[in-house]
């Protein structure tokens, strides 16, 4: 078990080490064009742009790790690609899910916490 965790880990971040790689010289130009940017030496520049790909592109290294060796311990059907406890109805493909997805009738997007038809109760 532990030499399968160390390998899902080799190979999460072995992936983000050739995107990084891979998407470096257009976001160096995109660095590069910009009017603060440019005034700046190259080598601050390609720091800019590996710390700025790094932090974006990190967190979905350590999301497919947590993903995979979620699945690796507890089994692939405990740990689904869309969470729905209450089986609400809704019309999402799991083969087009790359990460996790928590199906919910309350809307994330208030600061209420509401749902269609009710208030979910506030923690104090």
């Amino acid at each position: 078990m532990r030499n399968r965790v160390k390998q899902i880990i080799v190979e999460e971040f072995s992936k983000l080490i050739s995107l990084i790689e891979k998407d470096f010289p257009a976001n160096y130009a995109r660095k590069a064009n910009n009017f603060l940017l440019s005034q700046m030496d190259m080598h601050i520049i390609a720091n800019m742009v590996f710390v700025s790909s790094f932090e974006s592109k990190s967190g979905f290294a350590i999301e497919a790790c947590a993903k995979r060796i979620a699945r690796l311990t507890f089994g692939e059907e405990n740990v689904p690609a869309i969470v729905n406890p209450r089986h609400l109805a809704h019309s999402i493909n799991p083969d087009t899910v790359t990460g996790q997805i928590v199906v919910t009738d309350v809307d994330t997007y208030n600061s209420e916490f509401e749902r269609e038809d009710h208030r979910v109760p506030r923690l104090k």
